[in-house]
């Protein structure tokens, strides 16, 4: 497989509300891995998932990243990455939602992909000249509630009386 220059990059869906309930830690692990795509979408140590394919035949990879595995396809014209979905190795192969269709809508330019993974990461996105957003973005957080910040998972010790 060689090194493919591409034009676009998208997300399903999915994949972004996955990345929204990630640990931080995690969640720069997952984009750092995601953004190395955009420029080689075959790194060493993909596989192409055999007996899968989107609705129109096309092949879907799969990239790990720890425990986390990312699921996506590679289009040729035009030349473009689109992540369709993103989960915990041990979930990821069940759910049904890998075999949806990877509509025109998902494309973005790489500003917007750039926005994405600024909120993703919690820092503030970049105001673009004129102050708008891109309709990715706006979509992705339309009618969302911020997430809450995550505590220490381990429940304090009562003390004895």
């Amino acid at each position: 497989m060689t090194a493919v220059p591409l034009v676009g990059f998208g997300f399903a869906s999915s994949a972004l509300d996955f990345l929204e309930t990630v640990p931080h830690k995690f969640r720069r692990q997952i984009i750092k891995k995601a953004r190395a795509l955009h420029t080689n979408p075959f790194p060493p140590g993909v596989k192409k998932l055999r007996g899968v394919e989107t609705h129109l035949g096309e092949p879907i990879y799969r990239e790990r990243s720890g425990d986390y595995r990312i699921l996506y396809i590679v289009r040729e014209d035009p030349s473009e990455v689109i992540v369709l979905d993103i989960g915990n190795r041990k979930d990821i192969y069940k759910m049904p939602k890998t075999n949806a269709p990877a509509d025109t809508e998902m494309r973005m330019k790489e500003e917007e992909f750039d926005d994405i993974m600024r909120r993703a990461l919690g820092a503030a996105a970049a105001p673009k000249p004129g102050g708008e957003t891109s309709p990715e973005v706006q979509r992705s957080s339309e009618g969302q509630n911020p997430p809450e910040p995550r505590r220490n998972a381990t429940p304090r010790r009562r003390s004895r009386q």
